[in-house]
């Protein structure tokens, strides 16, 4: 069964004793190729030898590349008249493109652009942090790491990175095949392929299915998110029981009404938030769709002019307006 060239690749890192070396086709097999057209490897030079079978035993006889051909020669031990032709790939060396390979994992996966790691190798050919991904749609975010051969003695190296950060215990190691699940902490071990899809041409990573993983972490569960945010273009205000996506005009607009986050939003009416926006739209109403949609996110308090709910803000100031003055 062919596999999902993500997937593969994971396990050609694996088999690998050191990322520095060269390899050989051997490893590459049928998935040459596309891993070559992805430039996740590349050629890097070709043998100067061949061994071939005569009398019974190996024998190393010289060869004559030609790269324009893509083909090698050698004369026929057995007839030396005779020049054998051969595919260039059988004595092709290969090394990994590993940046450009961490790239496309990150996108595959869904780490956006601002999310994604300043500085990505943690062990130098056996951990990488790609960046962070959302849980679901709450407001906290997961760390994203992959590891090639974990069940080494590099096992420890890489659980002390992972227990050095920031959020210790809030993230996901992928891998080829997972260890010990007791091996890195409250840290997640995943194999790969469990979140890959492949129909036979097109590969599709299981978003909804790392969600649902880190969504059962304790490590992550335990930490509650806030009860309102604005990020891109996600909004969670407190009356709401869970975040909305915004359009791309939508998001402007909150963008230009949602104020300083310790004072009560600001009362906007359209022209001004028209002339920052320069929207095709005619009205707020208009921009979100339906007044139903409109109300979810502005009160309206005027003729002509709204503010947003953020109400969590806006009960902290009804209390402190309510609050019960005690005379000196």
């Amino acid at each position: 069964m062919r596999l999902s060239p993500f997937v593969r690749m994971v396990e050609i890192l694996d088999s690998l004793q050191d990322l520095r070396t060269e390899f050989f086709e051997n490893k590459l097999q049928r998935y040459r190729l596309e891993l070559i057209k992805r430039a996740w490897v590349r050629v890097d030079g070709y043998l100067d030898y061949h061994m071939v079978d005569f009398l019974g035993a190996d024998l190393e006889v010289e060869i004559e590349i030609d790269e324009a051909a893509d083909v090698y020669r050698y004369q026929n031990p057995r007839n030396r008249r005779h020049t054998v032709v051969a595919p260039l790939w059988e004595v092709s060396c290969y090394k990994v493109c590993m940046d450009k390979w961490l790239d496309d994992l990150s996108d595959f996966i869904g780490i956006e652009s601002s999310r994604k790691s300043s500085k990505r190798e943690q062990i130098s050919g056996h951990l990488w942090h790609l960046g962070e991904v959302r849980v679901g749609s709450t407001h906290r975010f997961a760390q994203v790491y992959i590891a090639r051969r974990s069940q080494d003695l590099i096992s420890d190296q890489i659980k002390a990175v992972l227990d050095d950060k920031v959020d210790p215990g809030n993230g996901i190691l992928f891998v080829d095949k997972p260890s010990n699940p007791k091996l890195f902490g409250e840290h997640i071990e995943r194999c790969i392929a469990d979140l890959v899809q492949f129909d036979g041409s097109q590969s599709t990573f299981d978003r909804e299915g790392l969600d649902r993983i880190l969504l059962r972490s304790a490590s992550i569960t335990a930490q509650s998110a806030p009860d309102e945010f604005f990020d891109g273009n996600l909004l969670k205000l407190a009356h709401m029981s869970a975040p909305i996506k915004l359009t791309k005009e939508t998001t402007k607009i909150v963008a230009q009404a949602w104020g300083s986050p310790e004072k009560k939003p600001p009362v906007v009416s359209w022209r001004e938030v028209c002339q920052q926006i320069n929207s095709g739209y005619a009205s707020f109403e208009d921009a979100f769709g339906s007044p139903a949609k409109l109300a979810q996110v502005f009160d309206r308090v005027g003729r002509g002019q709204y503010r947003i709910r953020r109400g969590q803000i806006q009960k902290t100031i009804k209390e402190t307006i309510n609050a019960t003055i005690n005379p000196p």
